[in-house]
């Protein structure tokens, strides 16, 4: 597949859709037998991908006979799908509290269930997303572990400002890392707002949440971070039992780690 059709399918055109409107654009102006023909599809399919993509703003029609149909500019056509993105994300942002409110009436049907869950996060992106959103949330407490790779991230993959808003909110932040030439000045950034102290031969990360939470999983390097379903191998969990002995495990590594001084 060409990184084209890629690129169209992303902005969510379907791959035939992408070859029809590539089509178009090599012959300029075509009827539906030539794109049928070109794309290597029967007629009558051609003619749905061809109204599809009028719908869209993609392709218009000139009246015949027979018809023809010619492809919107590049610029215009990109710009039409990225709107289309929009608008659909407006929709789902203000239907966002009303189905967040639905689903939670579902919680209060569960007949039992457990007071301590142990949950697999999958998807380095999804793992990234959750330590965020824990650290939001956080109201007195953060204490984490992080690797030199995501100490290298912070500031890109939102979990270096969540930091800094919880230490605003006045949550007690401290922070283990292992700091390098790749991300010391990430490391000077942090350490003039949050204690930080560092370590070396980190493998593994560690956030916990007001000894409420915590989530725990091997160092996640830059390529598993852009990895959206195969990683599994993050583990959350409320269990108080688990989180009392990995703060326990921090406070130790704390005691030994030594102090990050920004510029050293």
């Amino acid at each position: 597949m060409s990184r084209d059709i890629q690129g169209l399918i992303d902005l969510g055109l379907t791959s035939l859709q992408a070859r029809v409107y590539l089509t178009l654009l090599q012959f300029r102006s075509a009827q539906a037998r030539q794109v049928s023909s070109a794309v290597g599809i029967v007629r009558p399919e051609a003619y749905r991908v061809l109204r599809e993509l009028a719908s869209k703003g993609l392709v218009e029609r000139n009246p015949g006979p027979p018809s023809s149909y010619i492809a919107s500019s590049p610029s215009l056509a990109v710009k039409r799908l990225i709107q289309e993105h929009r608008q659909r994300l407006s929709i789902l942002e203000r239907n966002e509290r009303d189905l967040t409110k639905a689903l939670e009436t579902y919680l209060s049907r569960t007949l039992s269930s457990p007071d301590y869950r142990f949950s697999l996060i999958t998807g380095g992106q999804n793992m990234i997303y959750k330590g965020s959103q824990m650290i939001l949330n956080a109201k007195s407490d953060y204490i984490g572990i992080i690797s030199k790779y995501g100490l290298g991230r912070v500031r890109k993959d939102g979990t270096g400002s969540a930091l800094l808003r919880a230490k605003r909110r006045g949550v007690k932040v401290r922070l283990i890392s292992e700091v390098d030439n790749g991300n010391a000045h990430n490391a000077n950034f942090l350490s003039r707002h949050i204690a930080l102290r560092k370590t070396v031969g980190l493998t593994f990360y560690l956030d916990v949440i007001d000894r409420k939470e915590m989530v725990i999983g091997p160092a996640i390097t830059d390529e598993e971070a852009v990895e959206r379903s195969k990683r599994e191998a993050d583990l959350w969990t409320n269990n108080s039992k688990f989180i009392q002995g990995m703060y326990g495990f921090f406070e130790k590594l704390w005691l030994i780690s030594t102090p990050h001084v920004s510029g050293k």
